[in-house]
């Protein structure tokens, strides 16, 4: 894996270990501060009870008032709300110091029917994950009655030593708590203790216990709306994050290989210049000839570069270019494929006279045809025997010009025959581009690349090329 892989694959693990945390701290924050498990549910649920209660206030304060309850006071206390709505388990206490009960009905009631609701599920492990932690970090904090809700660290007991009723009895106020409830077929347990005062003086509590599955129902709701976005956004930027490191790959793919065809070709000029002025001059005639080809070379050398930086330019931009087409003399071009190949094993058979004055004209763009051609020689040459020479044959077909490069290479089986012209296929170890290449611009000027197998071995590539005009 490469330097560039590693940094964005690396940045990826860090932006997911940020995210993760994020949503640990979510869960914390919104557990233990924003959500039910803050005060906001614990006031909803006091506040409802303390409505419920406060009808039947009176009678209450006169049934605390003697500290005992008779037969005929239970029947009373049976036809109040409290007792009536079925809220949980319920217990009379009186003395604070003892905590002594003197009357207690009911159950801790489990809400069976919602045990299968997935809110209820997330609630709990919510509930479970912040317990756990509160448990590492904060276990010496004493449980004090600053707040109306607390986790603590201990398993309901079915007697009274919870932290709430010594809160109620001090504070004059409704508190409450919530507990692990392990034994009883329910995750958690919550307790609410209601004080009963007279003269501004409490005299007992009423204590209600009951499981906390609305508790969990409603936190998971909340924990799911605040982590379905968070979660969307993951997914979503987790994508955008593959779709960006394959689109900068394939886009660096591309730009490398386009450089390395733009360097192929510069090498091929550069190297019939060096060839032609390394040559010696018998008379000022043949030294005349050699500086026309060199300025020839030169000359396409400039239109090839500007013809890249435009092409360049329009990719960087992501604009269509649209090349105009112009007169291309295909004997200039054969002429210009005949100096840039000169130091090769290359032999042209040229059916059409490039010495005759006719002059057959296709419509083109010179520089991308002359880069076509020079793809298919150039792929010939590798695959082509060390003592054969490379052949181009060009000669008049009806409405076309036949221009074929021949070889003696392994030549290719049918299948291969069109998948040399796929993008990125390559059986030498090369880019896989030049042919596909070569294709494409034959195609865009209503002309064709093919391939069929050289009789006595090797390989034709056959560009037809459309005549404009002779």
């Amino acid at each position: 894996m490469n330097a560039g892989k590693i940094k964005i694959w690396s940045i990826l693990l860090i932006s997911t270990v940020v995210l993760i945390f994020g949503i640990i701290f979510s869960i914390v924050m919104s557990s233990s501060y924003l959500s039910p498990l803050g005060s906001n549910y614990a006031k909803k649920e006091l506040k409802t009870l303390d409505k419920l209660l406060l009808s039947d206030y009176s009678i209450l304060t006169k049934i605390f008032s003697d500290l005992t309850i008779t037969n005929e006071e239970k029947l009373e206390l049976d036809r109040l709300g409290l007792f009536k709505y079925n809220i949980g388990k319920i217990k009379f206490i009186i003395q604070e110091r003892d905590r002594r009960t003197i009357y207690s009905k009911g159950s801790i009631i489990i809400n069976k029917e919602k045990y299968n609701s997935y809110f209820i599920s997330v609630g709990k492990i919510s509930i479970d994950f912040v317990a756990f932690f509160k448990k590492i970090l904060f276990y010496n904090i004493n449980n004090d009655c600053n707040k109306y809700f607390r986790n603590p660290y201990v398993s309901y007991q079915d007697k009274i030593e919870v932290y709430e009723v010594g809160c109620a009895f001090n504070l004059n106020k409704s508190m409450m708590r919530i507990y692990k409830g392990d034994r009883y077929n329910t995750s958690y347990i919550i307790s609410k203790s209601i004080p009963i005062a007279i003269d501004n003086k409490v005299v007992g509590v009423i204590y209600i216990a009951s499981d906390a599955k609305d508790l969990e129902e409603e936190l998971g709701i909340i924990l799911i709306s605040i982590l379905s976005p968070v979660l969307f956004s993951i997914l979503l930027v987790s994508i955008f994050i593959f779709y960006l490191q394959n689109f900068l790959s394939t886009k660096v793919r591309s730009n490398w290989i386009n450089a390395k065809n733009i360097a192929h070709n510069l090498k091929n000029k550069t190297n019939a210049i060096k060839f032609y002025t390394s040559k010696d001059f018998d008379n000022i005639k043949n030294y005349k000839n050699n500086i026309k080809k060199i300025n020839t070379i030169i000359d396409n050398l400039d239109n090839f570069i500007e013809t890249t930086l435009t092409t360049a330019k329009y990719e960087h931009y992501g604009i269509a270019f649209n090349t105009k087409l112009n007169k291309v003399d295909v004997n200039e071009v054969i002429s210009l494929i005949q100096d840039l190949y000169v130091s090769k094993n290359i032999r042209i058979d040229n059916k059409i006279n490039i010495t005759d004055n006719i002059s057959y004209i296709i419509n083109a763009e010179k520089n991308k045809l002359i880069e076509a051609i020079s793809a298919v020689i150039d792929n010939s040459l590798h695959w082509n025997l060390a003592n054969a020479n490379v052949e181009v044959s060009i000669h008049e077909n009806k409405e076309f010009i036949d221009l074929m490069v021949m070889d003696r290479g392994p030549g290719i089986n049918d299948k291969d025959k069109k998948s040399v012209f796929t993008k990125n296929y390559s059986k030498s170890g090369g880019t896989g581009i030049g042919l596909y290449i070569a294709k494409t611009i034959l195609a865009s000027y209503g002309g064709d690349l093919y391939a069929v197998d050289r009789e006595g071995g090797g390989l034709i590539m056959v560009f037809k090329l459309k005549i404009s005009k002779k």
